[in-house]
């Protein structure tokens, strides 16, 4: 993880900025909240695969 063209994280901070008012989100911390989001979507992708196995026995 972790290849972000520079476009992809300054959309993230963008997205993410209003969450974090007292603050100014830095390029770390868009990388951070990427790769954070990247492993809860994979998270959710085993979850859903464990569910369907089970489902099919």
């Amino acid at each position: 993880m972790g290849n972000f063209s520079q476009s992809y994280l300054e959309k993230t901070i963008k997205v993410w900025q209003p969450n974090y008012p007292d603050r100014t989100l830095t390029i770390g911390d868009a990388m951070i909240i990427a790769e954070n989001v990247i492993g809860f979507v994979e998270l959710l992708i085993e979850w859903k695969k464990k569910r369907i196995k089970e489902e099919q026995k």
